[in-house]
């Protein structure tokens, strides 16, 4: 970094804007909040144990992060407002997640687990029950961007065309890449 503490971190993402870099899942549990055009000290959205998936709204107005609770046997899900790093109500989740992903219209976000993934509702702060997808771990999602599809990579290199109206996969195509840890929608 050109400035300020280096950050180890395991997740990490960019606001809509390219402004602010996210930077969590380190042993500081911690999130930290990087301005991209000065790269000064960044600041630091805290949390309680191990941090998970990390994304912004689409309007880069909140983050939202995945934090895993082991010795209450659950997780957790922190957000922030950005911009003065206010945090707003955690909410519990019903499952754990191994990736997260945020729709276009920020309306829901999706969580993937061992084999299956559930949508959490942003403004009624509800989850759904797991929807299998997989015989396999998913590590990665994200979501088309007109909202109507998602796409998972799981562990076994295979990824799935999810179809978000009809709730069911679409198509699956098996990579031979083995353990899949990024999927990108363009």
């Amino acid at each position: 970094w050109a400035s300020g503490e280096p950050t180890s971190g395991t997740y990490v993402v960019f606001s809509p804007s390219g402004d602010t870099l996210a930077v969590g899942g380190d042993p500081h549990r911690k999130v930290d909040l990087w301005n991209t055009h000065a790269w000064d000290a960044p600041k630091a959205l805290p949390h309680v144990h191990y941090g998970g998936p990390t994304v912004f709204s689409p309007d880069g107005e909140r983050l939202y992060a995945r934090v895993a609770q082991p010795e209450a046997g659950a997780s957790t899900l922190h957000i922030w407002v950005v911009e003065d790093g206010t945090p707003e109500p955690v909410a519990i989740l019903d499952g754990s997640a191994w990736v997260m992903t945020i729709s276009p219209h920020g309306d829901q976000l999706l969580l993937g687990n061992d084999g299956g993934f559930y949508y959490y509702d942003v403004e009624s702060k509800r989850s759904t029950n797991t929807t299998p997808v997989s015989d396999a771990q998913l590590f990665v999602a994200t979501y088309s961007s007109d909202g109507r599809h998602v796409y998972f990579g799981d562990s076994h290199g295979v990824v799935y065309y999810w179809d978000v109206a009809a709730a069911r996969v679409i198509a699956s195509i098996a990579t031979g890449l083995g353990h899949l840890t990024t999927v990108v929608d363009g």
